[in-house]
């Protein structure tokens, strides 16, 4: 499962790395592109509460997975505003209805049935993965004057990850109770536990290989285990 903004080379890139993958569209971006844009109707004459009427008629159809009907729905309230239709590119501006509904056509087949996902324990949103990235990424190798080699950041991050991890004493003792290797050489498993930054950081790690004088990290990427997922 790839969790997506929206934007294009996240796509791109689950469909030639991983094809089999369930790519879902956060639903935090989603909800946000759909206010952005109701946000902006009183522009078209519309009065402020029609327009929230309608913007939780679409979040509420989408958070159902009903993006056919949502996107019939813009449709019929662009009529009703006497607007331009909604294939001319020249009318898109980010706020618009034919951006929105552009937006949600294009990511369509990533959009999910977002509530019974949640109540099945998968993941909706991609916050977790942005702030395991900023505390495992951003905030060490993107300091003041910084220049990093791809060897010397892999390498790096190694070291910072058992740190954030709780982990930094336990693998340097005879045994590494919490860190198993799967049978497949090369793929790390990390079992969850209440740090933040051991949920999902293989979304930023990817494609990443990490060569490390250790024998800690040899292989091409980083998987996490979920019992309660997977």
């Amino acid at each position: 499962m790839i969790l997506s903004d929206g934007a294009r080379w996240i796509n791109k890139l689950a469909q030639t790395q991983y094809p089999k993958a369930s790519l879902i569209l956060d639903w935090w971006h989603l909800k946000r592109r759909v206010w952005q844009t109701v946000r902006g109707l009183p522009d078209d004459g519309l009065s402020s509460q029609d327009g929230l009427d309608w913007g939780r008629q679409w979040i509420d159809r989408l958070w159902r997975g009903q993006v056919t009907e949502t996107l019939k729905s813009i449709l019929v309230l662009a009529s009703q505003l006497g607007g331009a239709p909604l294939d001319q590119p020249a009318h898109l501006a980010e706020r618009s209805l034919p951006a929105l509904h552009q937006s949600i056509s294009n990511n369509q087949a990533a959009m999910i049935d977002y509530h019974r996902f949640q109540q099945a324990g998968y993941c909706i949103g991609s916050a977790v993965v942005e702030k395991a990235v900023d505390l495992l990424v951003c905030r060490r190798l993107k300091l003041r004057g910084k220049n990093w080699s791809r060897t010397g950041a892999d390498r790096l991050l190694c070291w910072r990850q058992l740190i954030l991890n709780d982990q930094w004493d336990e693998y340097w003792q005879p045994t590494q109770s919490s860190l198993r290797l799967n049978s497949h050489p090369g793929t790390l498993f990390l079992t969850l536990t209440k740090r933040p930054i051991n949920t999902i950081i293989g979304h930023f790690l990817l494609n990443w290989s990490f060569p490390t004088p250790t024998h800690l990290l040899s292989g091409p990427f980083l998987r996490i285990v979920t019992p309660k997922l997977f």
